[in-house]
């Protein structure tokens, strides 16, 4: 099951969580492994290269070190070939447990070494980029490292430029969702990359295979040009969101067209739109349930959308089918003046009429109720239109 490097330390960790006793040394708890599980990670350890084992190198437990002494004592099973180690070569074994060199350690680990050992200011000279190239680094690690806050810096234009200089030795090793997440930032140094990479961001096939939910283009589309000092002007701006609007219309190309009627009630109440899906996010329950909305009116046969308060408009003949996804979820969370803050499940059903639907999709944090506070008529008025 251990697929990903990380996932075999996750494993080890899950199996140390649950039968494991806490160590009154290290604060992390072990447990003894058995043959078994250690002779499957030490499988699947012998399969990770180098770079994966960098990559995910922390000391946050289980260390690598900490999987290492549960299967160190794992003999080579006769169906593998044999190799310069088992499971890792000398050399790579020395340094995952003690962090010392000797003879035969991979250039990769010797390059790392160097990088860490620059001041937090050096400048992005060639050692850096060899560094760069050579040692198996992930952007985090660089811009952890050589990076700046511009925000708590006294030079904001040197910091902008450091900034910018240090995102553009990260921007390839960055993967769909990193750069995704931190267009923001670009934008922050003024980094006029920032337009290639919003491209970049909008082509289909990249698109479809980061398989990235329609709510993260959302929610960077709200955080582009906001909180940043914005040096590259407001054309900029737009045409990154509009990169990001093509870019949330591939992420669902590849959903099925849902047959039939469908009706979509969303909730745009009070309680829907003062409270986020996360502590960290900005972007509201409300806004979520209308970009599910939006999905539903482009991805649907036929779909009523109607948002609703204390009563349910129908604004399926203000959707256009042809409108941008995150166009189609701002119409739908744009009529609060019309349908009121309240909750009203009951009107949402009523609202229906003698229309016949295939089915009834609420999109709501469930906080309804009737016509009157206490009364239980939802139920009653769903009874009533199945008759």
């Amino acid at each position: 099951i251990a697929i990903r490097p990380d996932e075999i330390r996750e494993v080890l960790g899950i199996y140390n969580r649950h039968f494991g006793s806490v160590s009154v040394k290290t604060k992390y708890p072990r447990a003894k492994i058995p043959t078994c599980l250690q002779r499957g990670l030490a499988l699947a350890l012998a399969k990770v290269g180098i770079g994966g084992l960098l990559k995910y190198d922390s000391k946050e437990h289980p260390t690598w070190k900490d999987v290492l002494l549960a299967t160190s004592r794992v003999r080579l099973p006769r169906e593998a070939k044999p190799s310069a180690g088992w499971p890792l070569p000398k050399a790579v074994f020395r340094f995952l447990l003690h962090g010392g060199f000797i003879e035969g350690v991979p250039e990769e680990i010797k390059a790392r070494s160097v990088f860490f050992a620059l001041p937090k200011d050096n400048e992005i000279d060639a050692l850096v980029r060899l560094s760069v190239e050579k040692g198996a680094l992930t952007w985090e690690n660089i811009y952890g490292h050589l990076g700046v806050s511009i925000g708590k810096a006294k030079d904001t234009s040197a910091a902008r430029a450091r900034a910018a200089e240090v995102w553009r030795l990260c921007i390839p090793l960055m993967g769909y969702m990193a750069l995704l997440r931190n267009l923001n930032n670009f934008i922050e140094a003024g980094m006029q990359d920032v337009l290639e990479v919003a491209k970049g961001l909008s082509d289909r096939e990249k698109v479809l295979d980061a398989k990235q939910l329609p709510f993260r283009f959302l929610t960077a589309w709200k955080t582009v040009g906001q909180g940043a000092v914005n040096t590259l002007g407001q054309d900029v701006i737009a045409r990154v969101k509009e990169y990001l609007e093509i870019a949330a219309d591939h992420a669902v190309d590849n959903l099925p067209l849902l047959p039939g009627r469908t009706a979509v009630f969303v909730d745009n109440s009070g309680s829907m739109s003062t409270a986020c899906v996360s502590t960290r996010s900005i972007v509201s329950l409300a806004e979520a349930g209308n970009m599910l909305g939006a999905i539903f009116f482009r991805k649907t046969e036929l779909a009523i959308v109607m948002p609703f308060g204390d009563c349910a408009l129908d604004i399926s003949s203000r959707l256009s089918r042809d409108m941008p996804l995150l166009c189609l979820a701002r119409e739908i969370g744009a009529h609060s003046g019309e349908h009121g803050h309240g909750t009203n499940g009951t009107a949402c059903i009523q609202s229906l009429g003698s229309q016949k639907v295939d089915r009834v999709v609420f999109l709501s944090d469930m906080q309804m109720y009737g016509h009157k506070y206490g009364d239980s008529h939802f139920g009653v008025a769903i009874e009533d239109y199945r008759r």
